[in-house]
């Protein structure tokens, strides 16, 4: 069942790359740059919360048992 699930949204992920239009073929079609920009800066302040989230996990004390760890 997992792999059929993963062919199948391998096979739509692969129809959506197709939805980009040609500016050499279709002259209706306007010349954009991808919107990555806040994409990426949402994705490095997600690894930097969780990297302060692990740090602290790391260095905290509190929580430990004696003897273990």
């Amino acid at each position: 069942m997992k792999k059929f699930l993963l062919v199948v949204f391998l096979c739509l992920f692969s129809m959506m790359s197709y939805s980009q239009c040609d500016p050499d073929f279709d002259p209706f079609c306007e010349d954009t740059d991808a919107p990555i920009d806040s994409g990426v800066g949402l994705l490095i302040g997600a690894a930097a919360l969780y990297t302060v989230k692990k740090l602290r996990e790391k260095n905290d004390t509190t929580n430990q048992t004696p003897g273990i760890g």
